[in-house]
């Protein structure tokens, strides 16, 4: 059973790291201090507003707040911030 359950958490860190990956190089292109600590927040802003969704919020209020903690980042590094 320990071998099983150190297979799925291998498995996990492995898809997080897939995931954040391609975010980790856009910031270290952009030349945004501590790419992977920034990357971790955004990930952990992300991860809370998929609970809210998951737990019946709005969408237009939760893409809101989205783009209320992450577009002033986005707009630092040279994009709009506005969502599509």
């Amino acid at each position: 059973m320990v071998c099983l359950a150190s297979a799925v958490d291998e498995q996990a860190s492995r898809m997080h790291r897939d995931v954040q990956a391609p975010l980790i190089d856009s910031l270290t292109a952009l030349g945004v201090e501590g790419p992977v600590a920034t990357a971790e927040l955004i990930n952990a802003v992300v991860h809370a507003a998929t609970l809210q969704l998951e737990s019946g919020h709005d969408l237009d209020q939760v893409r809101a707040l989205l783009a209320s903690m992450l577009g002033p980042l986005v707009r630092e590094l040279g994009g709009s911030g506005a969502l599509p």
